[in-house]
């Protein structure tokens, strides 16, 4: 199981015990089964109907009283960390930061074919649309000691 799913599921669960005790028994279930919040159908679910899952209940939380605050808090900061991209579930930072990988990597072996001309461009264009500002820092850093290194 990824780690989305490993830390969003226990938040589902506990939004589905909140169903149980504020609504109905009939409304709660049918409820549950409208968001496809059965325990099967969450893990055997990709990870982007996960994530619209859980959107879908932050829609339905924010309408709620500030008693299930802490709950929407929750499910809303493990969503912050993931974006859909090209129909797959995404972390920017982690990108940025495999992205930066790269282009470390590139740079030591000094190939210049156009496969790897390619890469360097892509890791950058990755590191500067999710980096953090660190990681764009390392990257100008990297980018200036090149360029520093091919002017002696």
């Amino acid at each position: 199981m990824t780690t989305f799913k490993t830390n969003l599921l226990p938040a589902l669960d506990h939004y589905k015990s909140i169903l149980r005790k504020t609504l109905p028994a009939d409304e709660a279930k049918q409820k549950i089964n409208d968001l496809k919040l059965r325990r099967k159908q969450l893990q055997n679910a990709p990870e982007t109907t996960i994530y619209e899952t859980a959107l879908n209940i932050l829609k339905e939380l924010s309408s709620w009283d500030s008693t299930y605050e802490k709950c929407q808090q929750y499910i809303q900061q493990l969503i912050n960390e993931y974006i859909i991209e090209d129909n797959k579930l995404v972390q920017p930072k982690q990108k940025a930061a495999n992205a930066l990988l790269d282009v470390i990597q590139i740079i030591r072996f000094r190939s210049e074919s156009q496969t790897i001309i390619t890469k360097l461009d892509t890791s950058i264009k990755t590191i500067n649309k999710y980096g953090s500002s660190e990681q764009c820092a390392e990257l100008r850093a990297i980018l200036q000691k090149i360029q520093y290194c091919h002017h002696k």
